[in-house]
C-alpha cells in the first residue's frame, strides 16, 4: 500500500503525540530553516530555548561539551544545573511531502543513571541510592547505620491552592536543607515526587537521625524569611528513623519497614519524627496477615470460618458500627482475643462498622455461648 509522505505540520503533530508515551527525548530538525522541535520534559532538564527554536545549531553547540557533535555518537550536554550528562543522539533524515526540505528525525536518551540527579534539587536520585548501598554490601555483608526519610506534609494542598510551581519550590527547599544539613558521612537522596532520604552506613545511631530531623526543621524556619515563598504557604515534614547494626538485610528490606515508620509519624499528625519498632512492626505485619486471610475467607464464602461477634450498648440491626462482628479463619495460635487486640487496634471496624455482614449480625444472636478467651 503506498502512503503520502507526511507534511511538516503532520510530523510535528505526530512528535508531539510521540513524546507523551516515552521517557525518552523525540526530536526533530528541519535542516533548511535550522528549526528544532523537542519533547517538553527535556525542559526539564537541559537548557533549550524551548520546545521549538530557530538558530538550534548555535542553540544547541552552546549547551554541547567540545568533544565530537556529530549525529548518532553519544555525546555531553550541560544540564540546568551545569553537569555534564552523557546522551545518546541518533537521527535519520526522514523524506516529506515537500522534496526540498530536509528534516531529521531522532531520540535524545541520558545513558547513565549516575547523571540522573534530580532536576529541582540536584539531590542524587533512588538509583544512586541502591548502587551506594550495594557498593557497601559489596565489601561487606552486614551494614550499621540508619536511614531517615521525609516527607512533605502539606505538598498535595499547596499544588492544588498555589501551582505546582509553588510546590516545586517548597520541594527544592526541603531539598536543600537536607544537602545543607547531611554531613560527609551522610548523604541526602530525592527518592520520590516529595521524599527524601537521609542515609549513614558508617555506624551512626537513630539519635544521630533524629538531630538530624531536628537540624533540616530550623534550617526551613530560618529559610522562611529568605526564599520568596511568604507565610501563607505553610507546611510541615513527617520524619521515619529506621536504625540498624550488624545488619545482613536488603535495602527492599529496609525500605519496607522504613516506609512504616514515616506513616506512623503521619498517621499521628505529621510534623514529627518517629523511630522504628520491631515490636509494632511484627504487629502490623500479623494484621496484613490476617486482613489477608479475611478477603480470602469472603472470597469463598467464608467455608472453614469462624464468626465471633459481641453485642455493644445501644445496638441497632440495620446499622452501620452498631456493633462489630470477626470472621477469622481458623489460624493456629490466634486465639479470638489476640485478633481482637491486633486486629481493632490498627484501627479496623471488625467489619461491622465497615461492612453490612448480615451473616455475622444472624450468627451472633444464635450465639450459644462466648468463646473461651473472648
Amino acid at each position: 500500500m503506498d502512503f503520502e509522505e507526511p507534511s511538516l505540520e503532520q510530523l510535528e503533530y505526530i512528535i508531539k503525540i510521540i513524546n507523551q508515551c516515552t521517557d525518552a527525548f523525540v526530536f526533530m530538525y528541519d535542516v533548511n530553516a535550522d528549526t528544532y522541535i523537542i519533547s517538553r520534559n527535556a525542559l526539564r532538564i537541559f537548557d533549550f530555548p524551548g520546545e521549538k527554536f530557530s538558530h538550534a545549531m548555535e542553540a544547541i553547540q552552546k549547551i554541547t561539551l567540545p568533544d565530537k557533535a556529530d549525529h548518532n555518537l553519544e555525546i555531553r550536554l550541560f544540564n540546568k544545573l551545569g553537569k555534564p550528562v552523557w546522551i545518546s543522539s541518533r537521527g535519520k533524515l526522514t523524506p516529506t511531502a515537500n522534496p526540498y526540505a530536509k528534516i531529521v528525525i531522532g531520540t535524545i536518551e541520558i545513558t547513565n543513571d549516575f547523571d540522573k540527579s534530580d532536576i529541582l534539587t540536584g539531590l542524587s536520585t533512588e538509583s544512586q541510592l541502591r548502587s551506594d548501598f550495594a557498593l557497601t554490601k559489596t565489601s561487606s555483608d552486614l551494614v550499621s547505620g540508619f536511614m531517615l526519610k521525609i516527607d512533605i506534609d502539606q505538598l498535595s494542598s499547596i499544588n492544588e491552592q498555589f501551582g505546582v510551581r509553588v510546590g516545586d519550590l517548597v520541594i527544592s527547599r526541603v531539598g536543600e536543607c537536607c544537602k545543607k544539613v547531611c554531613t560527609s558521612l551522610t548523604k541526602a537522596y530525592k527518592v520520590n515526587s516529595d521524599e527524601f532520604i537521609c542515609m549513614d552506613l558508617t555506624g551512626m545511631s537513630a539519635l544521630v537521625a533524629k538531630r538530624l530531623y531536628d537540624d533540616i526543621k530550623r534550617e526551613l524556619a530560618r529559610a522562611e524569611s529568605t526564599d520568596g515563598l511568604g507565610h501563607e504557604v505553610a507546611f510541615t515534614i513527617s520524619g521515619g528513623i529506621l536504625a540498624f547494626s550488624d545488619d545482613s538485610s536488603h535495602l527492599e528490606e529496609f525500605m519496607r519497614k522504613l516506609n512504616y515508620t514515616l506513616q506512623i509519624a503521619q498517621s499521628r499528625g505529621g510534623n514529627t519524627v518517629s523511630t522504628y519498632n520491631a515490636n509494632e512492626y511484627a504487629n502490623h505485619l500479623r494484621v496484613l496477615n490476617l486482613q489477608e486471610k479475611l478477603r480470602d475467607s469472603i472470597k469463598n464464602n467464608l467455608r472453614k470460618t469462624t464468626i465471633l461477634g459481641q453485642r455493644q450498648h445501644g445496638f441497632e440491626r440495620n446499622r452501620r458500627g452498631g456493633s462489630f462482628a470477626l470472621v477469622a479463619q481458623r489460624l493456629r495460635n490466634v486465639a479470638p482475643r489476640r485478633f481482637y487486640s491486633d486486629f481493632g487496634a490498627n484501627g479496623n471496624d471488625c467489619f461491622g462498622g465497615t461492612l453490612d455482614f448480615e451473616d455475622g449480625v444472624f450468627a451472633m444472636s444464635r450465639m450459644e455461648s462466648n468463646p473461651k478467651g473472648f
